[in-house]
């Protein structure tokens, strides 16, 4: 049966004329019913329908549109062996995206590896940016999605936010990096903006 999820997707991907939903079309509790009953007509409805918000979802979450698309199919996959947790009353959005968060957190563990700064990144991001890490996602995803965005700024912005997790004021870093202390802080705000934005997206589902 897992060869058929896999089939599945492939072949439904590869039908360029195929039919997707538009955003007023609904999956029906009878249609989550029979997926959960192991329907494979179901199932291809459900991709079809959530396939491009994923993908979407994904991508920016990771970065990259061809690890989106690959973790999404991770995803489709997990949804039919893990079928029986389907609740039909309850929908199948929470439930994907749910799967799709955790997946994309499996992707990034593989990775990346978690150090000691991670920690001191945590703390300045709960304290100004205004998402919780506590609240919604567990501190090791936090300490991870922190450091996949910390590691596509730029360089300059990279130097100058580890520097001040390494408790280096902003005066000493401006005089570091030649630079002016106005310089410092925009960097340093848009270092955090560019934390919060991607847990934004990570809690916003």
């Amino acid at each position: 049966m897992l060869i058929f999820a896999h089939l599945t997707i492939n072949t439904i991907t590869a039908q360029s004329h195929i039919h997707i939903l538009n955003s007023n079309d609904i999956i029906t509790t009878q249609v989550l019913e029979r997926l959960r009953s192991g329907d494979h007509d179901a199932y291809k409805e459900v991709f079809v329908h959530y396939k491009m918000a994923l993908e979407n979802f994904l991508s920016k979450l990771l970065g990259s549109a061809e690890e989106g698309r690959k973790t999404t199919q991770d995803v489709f996959v997990t949804l039919w062996t893990k079928r029986e947790m389907i609740i039909p009353e309850k929908g199948i959005k929470p439930l994907l995206f749910t799967m799709a968060k955790n997946a994309a957190f499996n992707h990034i563990r593989r990775k990346k590896t978690t150090g000691g700064i991670m920690e001191k990144q945590t703390q300045y991001l709960d304290a100004d940016s205004g998402v919780s890490s506590d609240d919604d996602m567990t501190a090791e995803n936090t300490r991870l999605l922190t450091e996949i965005a910390v590691e596509r700024m730029p360089e300059k912005r990279k130097k100058i936010y580890q520097m001040l997790l390494e408790d280096i004021r902003p005066e000493e870093i401006a005089l570091r990096m030649h630079i002016t202390i106005d310089n410092v802080y925009n960097h340093i705000s848009r270092a955090r903006k560019a934390i919060q934005d991607i847990l934004t997206k990570a809690i916003s589902r």
